[in-house]
């Protein structure tokens, strides 16, 4: 069953609007550039329905969950742009998102998905993947720069928290397997952080450092640490607090001041609080096995 659609009057003002940025961006190299609008109410279906819904159906879908869990308003339209090929992304980082041509090479050699202020560029080469988790992941960026603006977020918790968002879509659709995905993801953070004694999220702060522990540990173990490190937060504040942090950033704060207003404790405290909560539930797992 597809996704059901939105109806045809609350597209609205911004009819006029898609119109001309179609015109614009199919213009431009990506396989396929859609405009989405996102106005207006949705009742996203099951995740089959959304999953197999067609690429604009699927990200009405996921912004829809996405914004009422967080509790914000979507942007009025997001740009989504589709490449048949790794070089077609290459390209298209390029002529579309204005990456550098050094920059958008190293990108795509290992980029699925790619966000930028209400756009986001995918990469649809026939591999199979999980859609939804991916677009839920790259949407999450989205929101988080259309609250942060020219504000300077970590870059663990916008990926963190990308991961969250996307675990989270998929367990309100109703997709199979999150609790076991989020199981593992919390068993290697604690063997990692068990290894590592001296990590700290203020080493992966900036983009570049970020990245370089993202080659040096490989992807699946940075985004497995930063995802569990993000929903820790957001089991301890709540969802909205991701908004709190991001918002304030906008406003000009700081990392440190924003994270301490939004999630309540400084950012040494919170990993050193997952060190101890990690290392307890591992000891209980060796006394209580089963």
């Amino acid at each position: 069953m597809r996704a059901p659609r939105r109806p045809r009057r609350a597209l609205g003002a911004f009819t006029t609007l898609a119109a001309a940025l179609i015109a614009f961006t199919l213009a431009a190299p990506s396989d396929r550039a859609m405009i989405v609008p996102l106005v207006g109410a949705l009742v996203p279906g099951s995740y089959e329905s959304v999953a197999g819904a067609p690429p604009p159906e699927m990200a009405r879908a996921v912004t829809a969950v996405l914004a009422a869990t967080l509790g914000v308003a979507p942007p009025p339209y997001l740009t989504l742009r589709v490449y048949g090929s790794r070089a077609a992304l290459e390209r298209g980082l390029v002529h579309d998102g204005g990456l550098s041509p050094l920059a958008a090479s190293e990108l795509s050699t290992s980029a699925i998905g790619v966000a930028l202020p209400r756009t986001v560029m995918l990469l649809d080469d026939g591999v199979d993947g999980d859609r939804v988790r991916l677009l839920a992941h790259e949407t999450m960026h989205v929101l988080q720069l259309e609250l942060a603006g020219t504000g300077r977020p970590a870059q663990w918790l916008m990926e963190g928290s990308a991961e969250w968002a996307a675990f989270t879509v998929l367990e309100r659709l109703g997709g199979a397997g999150v609790d076991e995905r989020r199981r593992r993801a919390r068993e290697v953070t604690r063997t990692y952080l068990a290894a590592d004694a001296a990590f700290s999220p203020a080493g992966v702060q900036r983009p570049a450092d970020f990245r370089r522990w993202q080659r040096a540990v490989g992807d699946l173990v940075a985004y497995q640490v930063a995802y569990t490190l993000a929903n820790e937060l957001a089991d301890r504040a709540g969802a909205r607090a991701f908004v709190v942090y991001f918002r304030a950033l906008g406003e000009g704060t700081n990392h440190a001041a924003a994270f301490e207003r939004a999630f309540a404790l400084t950012p040494d405290a919170f990993i050193a609080a997952v060190r101890a909560s990690l290392a307890g539930a591992a000891s209980r797992a060796v006394i209580e096995p089963g």
